[in-house]
């Protein structure tokens, strides 16, 4: 392709329109470039494809050495994406980034972490944290960097502006705040539960986290009509006040799930006289137990899971006890849970007193198997 031009009749000396000749056609260049100086010139590529890329604004610094530092305004004139980067050696810094279209009035705009493609208005607390921040801003003329927090060191902040001929995707995944195990940063949407060395206190209508326990072991509470029941060592478990059912489930002694219950238990009969017995020599389950007290106060049925032959009576601290208020009858049917496990053997008696050693006469059945 020949290079020529069309001269340009009367303007002057050397005013031409320059053209290229390809065959025997005419074609017009075009130059599209600063018309201030010849050096800022769009190219074209060897297929033809015009390449354009956009202005880039020179870097504002600031730092945030208090908990109100404010780098910035800066104008976003003629820009349409700012990046905020941060780096330095400080502690618990907090920061917003806020945008203006007046010069007066600030607002909290989104921006984005690049690193981990999380947008928030609100970023913090950060310490020694080094990363930058992409906002799309569109036809806003000031943007900011307000400090909400700070406890101490210096917080490099810089503010660059670029344009794009297109506003660029920014990807975004969802993703916590915070790995397992680490401290919980900001507000996430938690999908797991929170360990709290002290459960919260909630009211009607308000949302709270699932408790777990250190171990990330979901808490779940069973109640009825809103009263839980008190799961308490059995060495500490006191007596009723008032004629009706205790209960001690000792924390080292789990309920067991069991299946097939009533074909499974085997029905052991106790004397009268309420004497110790061994209930079963080998490891078991206590599934339930019927029994009529026959006398006038009030009787303590107690369980051991232990063999008959480790029982002091009134020395030997009961796995659990059972109060039988007096001349009455208590039935506990078998169910999916076992009341007791044992894993060496089973012994029961009857006393007069809590943990005492005195037998009283009741007359019964104890499921077990």
């Amino acid at each position: 392709m020949a290079e020529s031009f069309v001269q340009v009749a009367t303007d002057g000396a050397g005013k031409s329109i320059d053209t290229y000749v390809p065959g025997t056609y005419h074609r017009q260049v075009v130059v599209i470039g600063d018309p201030n100086t010849a050096a800022n010139v769009c190219s074209v590529t060897s297929s033809g494809a015009l390449t354009m890329q956009g202005a880039q604004s020179s870097r504002t610094a600031g730092t945030i050495t208090t908990s109100s530092s404010v780098v910035g305004p800066v104008s976003i004139a003629q820009y349409n994406i700012a990046t905020i980067s941060v780096y330095g050696t400080y502690a618990g810094v907090t920061f917003i980034v806020e945008v203006s279209d007046d010069g007066t009035n600030y607002y909290p705009i989104q921006v984005i972490n690049n690193s981990t493609s999380q947008a928030a208005t609100t970023w913090g607390p950060l310490t020694n944290s080094t990363g930058t921040y992409d906002a799309c801003v569109g036809a806003l003329t000031q943007i900011r960097v307000r400090a909400t927090a700070w406890t101490s060191g210096t917080a490099n902040i810089g503010i660059s502006l670029q344009t794009f001929v297109y506003e660029p995707v920014i990807a975004s995944m969802a993703q916590g705040l915070a790995a397992s195990g680490t401290t919980i940063l900001g507000a996430p949407v938690l999908m797991g539960g929170t360990y709290t060395t002290t459960l919260p206190t909630v009211t009607t209508g308000q949302a709270v986290n699932l408790q777990t326990t250190a171990r990330g072991e979901a808490l779940v509470s069973l109640s009825s009509g809103g009263v839980a029941p008190v799961v308490t060592a059995a060495s500490t478990i006191a007596a009723a006040a008032s004629p009706s059912l205790t209960v001690a489930l000792s924390p080292n002694t789990p309920l067991a799930l069991t299946t097939n219950v009533l074909q499974a238990c085997i029905n052991n009969n106790v004397s009268a006289t309420g004497a110790l017995v061994a209930v079963k020599a080998s490891a078991g389950n206590l599934m339930g137990f019927s029994f009529q007290n026959n006398t006038a106060a009030v009787a303590y049925l107690e369980f051991w899971n232990v063999v008959v032959g480790s029982v002091t009576l009134g020395t030997t601290a009961p796995t659990c006890i059972f109060a039988l208020p007096a001349s009455a009858a208590l039935t506990v049917a078998p169910g999916a849970f076992a009341l007791l496990n044992s894993t060496t053997g089973m012994a029961f008696a009857a006393v007069t007193a809590y943990n005492g050693s005195t037998t009283a006469s009741v007359t019964g059945s104890i499921f077990y198997k």
